[in-house]
């Protein structure tokens, strides 16, 4: 429903007015103060998580344990 109080069926309708209406949560920050994350990992360089694959199969795998 826009602010007319009209319903809205086109996707593109509803997406503009999901956007107005969450605009004001969006922050406007330029590229010139981002912050450095943290490396969190302390241990051996080579028991790091450096590559992850996730599959469909794994996640039906998974779900089905639950």
């Amino acid at each position: 429903m826009n602010k007319d109080g009209e319903v809205t069926s086109l996707a593109e309708d509803m997406s503009e007015e999901f956007n107005k209406f969450f605009i004001s949560v969006f922050t406007k920050e330029g590229n010139e103060s981002i912050p450095e994350a943290e490396w969190m990992y302390k241990g051996p360089k080579d028991q790091q998580l450096c590559d992850l694959e996730i599959t469909e199969e794994r996640v039906l795998r998974e779900l089905d344990r639950s």
